[in-house]
């Protein structure tokens, strides 16, 4: 009888589909490409609302999904499931960033972290005290206070971006370190001015959960599945006891591990001896035991590689095209659709535009920019050679875009007044395109003025 002879997998090396993926691929590791499919998102959705046949826009983000469980059932318009359930993972990405922030980045040095700190402080009281100030307590408007606090990070570094090399690498990590404590300022101002009354049964399930995922990570447990489904309930039991659901990205990213379970060494041997182990081997006629003993080897690096990383950075690695690809541009076709057409008032004449607007384009960079120069009177700071005034001021301005985030605080501030929720949105806008373009005359002065330090750092 002829003896069966064994087979292994077959090579494709160019299947078609790589003709469709690999330009996309290419474009979603540029730097500046979030930022610009969140621009094109908010134009869609700009569009969108105002075609004149019929209302779709609306009808389409307002059709109710639910889900229900054996004790719980939540029934929700599409454009709550985005701001409430999807916005929620875009927090959790955010908790994941500030965490390795503050362990291994930019804000684990006490110094260039209080200076963070201190300067998107300054970035988020002034806009909140300008509109304050035009929109005092007991008007209309004033629970739009947070409004003007917040910048979206995914368009300032995607027009920073524009510049390459000829922007101070300082200046990236500045901008960043801020946008992602300003962040955290908004998660705070959002957990304790826009949550609603307190259901304290769920509330005290929700504490329950936050007791299993801390206790899972006092033990070591690197299963991600192990935090991901205690998160589900997490977040159920948060939207349902009253504490805004976004919240609970935030706490669950908190518990993630920050640890790896071999050091650099350990790593470097292991890998060293499965790598020479498969330059060793020689191709034979018995492929199939080559290939055997190669995956053997495979597999020992895979194990390798979970274990020289710690699950926030495997889980962020995961997460950060979701989140920049599908949720935020997601939210942004949802949140801008402004139907100019259907406006009852004139936005100038309402003191909400106004709050946010001068919040934004004024607040944000003055707030800033004094503290750097109180900090720099003091001695704290000391600028380096490389970057001067105009570097900064373009960078203040750029922490004036608003969008993504600010469009999250009003949706919270005027979801049952839509004219002041218009208006909002159309302040947000304008007021973001101004400071966008600001910020970009600025640093291409700060590049024109300084361009031999430029290159000769590059």
């Amino acid at each position: 009888m002829k003896e069966l002879r064994q087979k292994i997998f077959r090579t494709v090396k160019d299947p078609p589909i790589l003709r469709v993926v690999s330009p996309l691929q290419k474009f979603i590791k540029q730097e500046a490409a979030s930022g610009k499919i969140l621009l094109a998102c908010i134009v869609v959705g700009i569009i969108w609302a105002n075609i004149p046949f019929g209302d779709s826009y609306n009808y389409f983000w307002n059709i109710e999904l639910s889900i229900s469980l054996s004790f719980l059932t939540i029934a929700q318009p599409l454009i709550h499931w985005i701001n409430d359930g999807l916005m929620a993972i875009f927090f959790f990405v955010i908790g994941l960033e500030l965490k390795r922030e503050i362990l291994i980045g930019g804000l684990s040095n006490l110094k260039d972290a209080s200076l963070s700190i201190f300067t998107a402080i300054g970035g988020m009281v002034f806009p909140a005290i300008i509109f304050i100030s035009i929109n005092p307590p007991k008007t209309i408007g004033a629970k739009g206070w947070g409004i003007p606090m917040a910048t979206d990070i995914a368009i300032a570094l995607g027009i920073l971006s524009f510049f390459s090399y000829r922007i101070p690498k300082r200046i990236k990590l500045f901008l960043t370190s801020m946008a992602i404590i300003d962040d955290l300022g908004a998660i705070l101002v959002v957990a304790i001015f826009y949550s609603h009354s307190m259901n304290w049964l769920f509330f005290g399930l929700a504490l329950g959960i936050i007791g299993i995922l801390i206790l899972f990570n006092r033990l070591g447990f690197r299963n991600i599945l192990m935090y991901v489904i205690p998160g589900i309930f997490l977040w159920l039991f948060m939207l349902k006891s009253g504490i805004h659901a976004t919240i609970a990205g935030v706490v669950l990213a908190a518990t993630i591990p920050a640890t790896k379970r071999i050091d650099l060494c350990d790593f470097y041997d292991m890998s060293k001896k499965s790598l020479r182990d498969i330059s060793d081997l020689e191709l034979d006629p018995d492929e199939v035991s080559c290939y055997t003993r190669v995956i053997s080897q495979v597999h020992a690096l895979e194990e390798g590689f979970r274990n020289i990383q710690a699950p926030l950075s495997i889980i962020e690695h995961k997460l950060i095209g979701w989140v920049a690809f599908f949720i935020v541009p997601l939210f942004a076709i949802s949140n801008a659709g402004i139907n100019f057409g259907a406006l009852t008032t004139n936005p100038l004449t309402e003191r909400v535009f106004w709050g946010i607007f001068l919040g934004l384009i004024i607040g944000k960079p003055l707030g800033i920019l004094l503290v750097i120069w109180i900090t720099k009177k003091l001695k704290f700071f000391e600028m380096p050679s490389n970057i001067n005034w105009f570097h900064l001021v373009g960078m203040a301005n750029l922490m004036g875009i608003g969008f993504t985030m600010a469009s999250f605080m009003a949706g919270l501030s005027f979801s049952e007044n839509n004219v002041l929720l218009t208006t909002a949105k159309i302040a947000i806008l304008i007021a973001s395109i101004i400071s966008g373009l600001v910020g970009f005359v600025f640093l291409r002065l700060a590049i024109k003025k300084f361009i031999p330090i430029a290159k000769n750092e590059s």
